[in-house]
């Protein structure tokens, strides 16, 4: 929980504080004991720089649950975080956090420092090339249903050009759902600052891309990045997104009845692992079926 937190959103807990000025810590304590065992998408994001081999960095391997961003979001993210670092007096409530993140966001509507991604970046999805709009500024990778503390761009976005003739790669036969728990990665585009800021209030759609289970981007030149929110820039790179696992979860049930049968039925797996009935390897396999469907009640 805390300030826009995307993942804790998507797991019915809320965004900042909400759980508990809506309950009481008292009552969501007993929430969080009813809560559903959910399964969660871990990925890894490989990043290999380019280069000619000569005093070249080494590949380094970070962890995703939420997201990446590249491009003009991740500016956005790390103008936030520089002024933060320079000036903490002024970031004292989320109220205020979220004032100053439009404000450093709005200092790109003129400068338009990523109009050049487009021109430097190539998408592989599962093996297949994707084509860029001409005039996007900015990509995510996502994991998550909610984006900038509760925007949905898979589900709310736009099917890409020619969608019936020409679907891009994971598309099928139509447009498919967004799970955290199937192995499964989605790619959406937004067109600049302006464009995020519509997004946040629903005034604008993202650009769907494509969805797949390995995603690699080729980054010819310098770009802003973030990941889970950390943003950093990034020089000239190979981006190779995999899925490495999954972890559980608590999922708040919003129908109380819900809530009780999944606590019941924790109770009996425990009960029959110390009885001898099911060994751990079995028990945590029937956890991980029960969090896979368990994932998709509200």
């Amino acid at each position: 929980m805390g300030t826009g937190n995307d993942l804790a959103r998507c797991l019915n807990w809320g965004g900042g504080m909400h759980a508990v000025r809506e309950c009481g810590l008292p009552a969501l304590m007993a929430e969080i004991q009813r809560a559903a065992v959910v399964l969660l998408d871990r990925w890894s994001v490989r990043i290999s720089p380019l280069g000619d081999g000569k005093g070249q960095e080494a590949a380094v391997s970070k962890s995703m649950n939420n997201y990446v961003g590249i491009g003009v979001d991740a500016k956005a993210a790390l103008d936030f975080h520089n002024t933060r670092n320079q000036y903490p007096a002024w970031f004292q409530s989320q109220l205020g956090n979220k004032m100053w993140y439009g404000v450093v966001g709005a200092s790109d509507l003129i400068g338009h420092s990523c109009a050049a991604l487009p021109l430097i970046t190539t998408l592989e999805v599962d093996g297949r090339r994707v084509a860029l709009p001409d005039d996007i500024e900015g990509l995510m990778i996502l994991n998550i249903t909610s984006y900038m503390g509760g925007v949905n761009l898979w589900t709310c976005g736009r099917a890409p050009e020619g969608y019936a003739a020409n679907r891009p790669p994971g598309f099928g036969g139509g447009a498919p759902a967004q799970s955290m728990s199937d192995g499964i990665i989605e790619v959406v585009a937004v067109y600049g600052t302006w464009h995020l800021g519509q997004l946040q209030v629903g005034m604008a759609q993202a650009q769907r891309l494509a969805r797949g289970r390995h995603i690699r981007l080729r980054m010819e030149g310098t770009l802003p990045m973030q990941i889970d929110g950390e943003p950093w820039m990034q020089g000239p790179a190979v981006l190779d997104v995999s899925c490495m696992g999954q972890a559980f979860m608590l999922r708040r049930l919003k129908s109380s009845s819900a809530g009780l049968m999944a606590n019941i039925v924790a109770e009996a797996l425990d009960n029959c692992e110390s009885k001898g009935i099911l060994t751990t390897a079995q028990r945590q396999a029937v956890i991980a079926e029960l969090a896979s469907r368990l994932g998709t009640m509200p």
